[in-house]
């Protein structure tokens, strides 16, 4: 069965305030605890996004918005979220958009959280949950969060179970899945070769990205489920924790929840899971 999750437009509109950044500096930021300062700000701001329709959205939805306002957006792909974490520690990145679960060191924080492509599960010879066949092969995102919200997601169909306490980051199909009553194979798959990789005959499924699949030509005939994204593992802003007043940060911020964002999102990205401060 088929579910779809409905959504409430926010129309609270917010006006972006022209933020002109200055300074000299353009590139690697020492993080040494203290923050940038006004004369510091970067003339180019480096935003780290997933590869693919991650990448693709904040071009198609930020970047010209963010330019109005005087400053310059360079979309740097990296799509391992520790990646991101080590590349925005290190100064190599300005803000990064991805999953983001770990600030055991307060280097870094949180400011808001960002639309995030659906997982969903996808079968062409099967229309309906219940009549997935026992001994079925279903192939899976390996990326560490993607498979961990695949996981859930399958839980939730009543497909799998998850053992209690499983660490929502860094979960794996040998040591979590506790219950598998259709004896299901789960096949962790490279996330850019999963349309590949899928034969789409006989007995084998597929979870992948929404946007992914749309390119490969999937449609809601062969869509069995939509992944309703955790708020714990949606996409987020994040920053070092020292630059979270600066003028960059607060610039990207308010990009997001502006009404022109959003609805450069719901026309180019409507499948997108958007989170619920946006209902």
């Amino acid at each position: 069965m088929k579910t779809k999750k409905t959504w409430f437009k926010w129309m609270a509109g917010m006006t972006l305030t022209s933020l002109l950044l200055a300074g000299c500096s353009n590139t690697t930021v020492e993080n040494n605890g203290g923050g940038i300062t006004d004369q510091d700000e970067p003339r180019v701001i480096k935003l780290g996004a997933p590869a693919g329709s991650g990448k693709e959205m904040v071009e198609k939805t930020m970047k010209d918005i963010i330019e109005k306002q005087g400053s310059k957006l360079e979309v740097v792909e990296i799509s391992d979220p520790k990646e991101s974490l080590s590349q925005l520690t290190k100064g190599s990145i300005d803000a990064y958009l991805n999953t983001f679960t770990d600030n055991s060191d307060n280097k870094v924080t949180s400011i808001i959280s960002v639309p995030t492509e659906p997982l969903a599960l996808y079968s062409k010879t099967v229309t309906r949950e219940e009549d997935i066949a026992a001994n079925s092969t279903i192939l899976i995102p390996d990326e560490p969060f993607l498979l961990s919200r695949t996981l859930l997601m399958l839980e939730d169909e009543g497909l799998i179970g998850i053992r209690t306490g499983a660490v929502l980051s860094a979960m794996s199909v040998e040591t979590d899945v506790t219950d598998n009553p259709k004896n299901v194979t789960l096949k962790p798959t490279p996330v850019e070769q999963l349309s590949k990789a899928w034969s789409g005959t006989g007995d084998e499924l597929v979870v992948m990205p929404v946007q992914m699949a749309t390119e490969a030509g999937l449609t809601d005939k062969e869509e069995l489920d939509t992944e309703d994204v955790p708020e714990s593992l949606s996409n987020r802003l994040v920053v070092r924790a020292a630059d979270q007043n600066t003028t960059y940060a607060r610039t990207i911020k308010e990009v997001i929840q502006s009404t022109e964002y959003e609805k450069l999102l719901d026309q180019y990205f409507p499948n997108f899971d958007k989170p619920e401060w946006m209902d």
